[in-house]
């Protein structure tokens, strides 16, 4: 009766529930970045190590997730000055692999094959990968390369040429020549940072020299071995004894490196491209910053503030607010002897100046104000993720514990990396700006066109002239050309020279038959002209074509692999016209307006430069030897993700045909590699059908 009661109550009773008292509102300040939780905690895997007899240091990461293990070896000594053989130290390295005394190069490839296996050389050590069931076989290969190399002289002359070839190919490369330029001038060419590795320093470069490298400096004692994988301590002890024991030690040659002075005043250096529609900078210094060093973490962020990103300040100034580039960046390299600051963009050459005091405002302001908290944090952040991101690589661990042994860091500089980058200060950033920047002691570089930009320059300082390779010259300006001279009569007199009007118009087709070499492989060509306007090229590589063009005179498809390749409006109309047979009698007719520039040195020889303005605005160049008279290169500017680009094509071996000279050997730039196509044959008048030239 109670409970029931009690139950009856409670059914009609009013309750009248508890209220809580309303939370009090916070106030969110936007203005104020929220403050930095602490930073992560990471566990640093686990590595184990020892030194064999003769000096190697072997450091073993274990990891069973996949049955790979890989080897890499990583060699430490100091600069090596190689002085007129630049170029040697590198080769030495790809050398490493064509040959031991007991196997040929193509026996090393077939034998790395064969088990599926990833093994390269360098001259600063190797790295080598396998499946765990071929991993001793493929340890057994590398040491048979590292400790026998035989050199083979055949070898030697197939690297040269490539080396020979990859440097041709820069010549060319603004981006190239201003990193080859920047060094010299950096770090001056008695320093071996600031050698130049040129044609000629190349053509210098014995086989006995890359056998003195190797004897002096591929030496187990100032190495250090990562083994990464399915593999145990012991398994690694095992085998790093058996195969690398019995690998001599040696001593290192004495080496003096040279100092390094910062110049007393800005310095302004050009190197001229005529050409060019885009200057490349570079404004720039040598710094003391060593690996693993207490200011790193402060100065790694400063960079990253200043340009270290598509968020850095450099990016948002030059790129963002005034669109003089498509990318302006800032890096700062840290070395166990000198390192550097670089602070780079390629621009507008009527831009390029505006360029160079924007970059300088921003080094100044980073060194006189401090960074705000949210850069700091933004920059923190960054580098947070890519720290932990990286250690989900095992090979990471190994290279953590090889750096602490090769720099001297402590033993918990890397278990503590994140929390020491956690307490980076405004003023420790500020610090860093103003320990390691000094605007007034930087040098300016700009490979471009000296005659858009050397003037200007002159507000920075006096304007030095350096070469593509590296070497004080003086500037290449245009000369004036004799009095009466114009751009109609240079083309007359070229027209002449290779036979004369009449018996150009006489010729209706041309077919040529052209070849070259990249990388030791044999290029063919066909290059089929009809008149008016028609074309057909068609490269092909061991009987597979590569690369097609094909006009009708109205239309145009260019394909490489296969595949089309698209091409703006303007450069479609300016190739149309260019495909015109003897394009140099038709000028006015075709609405293209010439004019001559001046005389200026092509391949140290004068030359008449013409300009030549097409009637949709697009302009291509011309030069024509003040000597013979004869065409010896022409320049279009074609467009590009990174803008505007220069693609010339020089000719030369000129040789007569049916009475007419024609050039037999052309020199071309293609993506990164420069081609020399040598002329096979040429025929005129084949009776060429229009199905020949049909788009599809």
């Amino acid at each position: 009766m109670v409970l029931s009661s009690l139950a009856t109550v409670a059914q009609t009773k009013k309750v009248t529930p508890k209220t809580k008292a309303p939370a009090p509102v916070v106030k969110l300040d936007r203005s104020k970045l929220p403050a930095p939780g602490p930073a992560p905690v990471v566990n640093i895997g686990k590595y184990e190590s020892f030194e064999l007899a003769n000096g190697l240091k072997v450091f073993v990461v274990q990891n069973r997730k996949l049955p790979i293990v890989s080897f890499s070896l990583s060699l430490e000594f100091p600069p090596i000055a190689e002085k007129n053989m630049a170029g040697y130290v590198s080769m030495a390295g790809q050398l490493l692999k064509t040959g031991t005394t007991t196997l040929s190069k193509d026996q090393i490839d077939e034998e790395i094959d064969f088990i599926g296996a990833d093994f390269s050389t360098s001259s600063t050590g190797f790295y080598a990968s396998s499946l765990k069931k071929h991993s001793e076989k493929l340890l057994e290969i590398v040491a048979d390369v590292v400790k026998n190399p035989s050199f083979p002289a055949d070898q030697f002359e197939r690297v040269k040429k490539e080396t020979l070839s990859g440097l041709a190919s820069n010549k060319d490369n603004p981006e190239d020549i201003a990193s080859l330029v920047n060094k010299v001038l950096l770090y001056g060419e008695n320093h071996p940072y600031g050698e130049a590795t040129t044609e000629t320093t190349v053509k210098n470069i014995t086989l006995d020299q890359v056998k003195n490298f190797y004897n002096n400096y591929y030496r187990p004692n100032f190495g250090y071995l990562a083994i990464v994988g399915d593999i145990s301590l012991e398994e690694a002890q095992k085998w790093t004894m058996k195969y690398f024991q019995a690998w001599p030690k040696g001593n290192l040659p004495a080496n003096n490196l040279p100092g390094i002075s910062l110049p007393s005043k800005t310095r302004v250096v050009v190197v001229d491209r005529p050409e060019a529609v885009q200057s490349v900078i570079r404004i720039g210094m040598p710094i003391q910053l060593k690996p693993g060093a207490p200011e790193g973490f402060s100065a790694k962020t400063m960079n990253d503030i200043l340009g270290g990103g598509s968020s850095a300040r450099l990016f948002d100034n030059l790129r963002e607010k005034r669109a003089f580039t498509y990318g302006a960046y800032s890096s700062l390299s840290s070395d166990k002897y000198v390192g550097n600051f670089s602070a780079s963009a390629s621009v507008r050459n009527a831009v390029t100046d505006s360029a160079i005091i924007e970059f300088m405002n921003e080094i100044n302001r980073i060194r006189d104000t401090k960074p705000s908290q949210m850069e700091i944090s933004k920059s923190i952040a960054s580098q947070t993720g890519s720290f932990v991101m990286s250690l989900e690589r095992p090979s990471t661990i190994a290279g953590f514990a090889i750096s602490t042994a090769k720099y001297g860091l402590p033993i918990d500089y890397y278990q503590n990396y994140l929390k020491t980058l956690a307490s980076v200060s405004e003023t420790e950033v500020q610090t860093a700006a103003q320990s390691l920047l000094k605007p007034d002691n930087m040098t300016i570089l700009v490979v471009g066109k000296a005659a858009d930009v050397a003037e200007k320059l002159k507000k920075f300082g006096e304007v030095e002239y350096y070469s593509t390779d590296g070497k004080k010259t003086e500037p290449n300006l245009l000369k004036p050309a004799p009095a009466g001279l114009t751009a109609e009569k240079v083309l007359e007199n070229y027209v002449a020279k290779i036979g004369g009007k009449d018996k150009l118009l006489k010729i209706k087709d041309i077919s040529t038959e052209l070849s070259a070499s990249i990388q030791g492989t044999q290029l063919s060509g066909i290059v089929l002209r009809k008149a008016p306007n028609l074309y057909s090229m068609t490269i092909s590589m061991g009987g597979n074509v590569m690369g097609q063009t094909v006009s009708d005179g109205k239309n145009y498809v260019t394909k490489q692999m296969g595949q089309k390749k698209e091409i703006s409006e303007a450069e479609k109309a300016q190739r149309l016209l260019d495909q015109h047979l003897w394009i140099e009698t038709l000028t006015a007719a075709l609405g293209i307006k010439s004019k001559l520039l001046g005389i200026e040195k092509i391949n140290e020889q004068e030359a008449y430069k013409l300009e030549f303005a097409l009637p949709n605005g697009s302009l291509f160049f011309e030069h024509y030897s003040v000597e013979t008279g004869l065409k010896i290169r022409k320049t279009d500017i074609r467009e590009s993700p990174n803008g505007p680009q220069t693609v010339p094509v020089d000719f030369a071996d000129y040789k007569p045909v049916n009475g007419i000279l024609m050039p037999h050997k052309l020199t071309q730039k293609m993506g990164p590699q420069t081609l020399v196509f040598e002329v096979k044959s040429i025929k005129f008048n084949s009776k060429l059908k229009d199905g020949l030239f049909k788009v599809e």
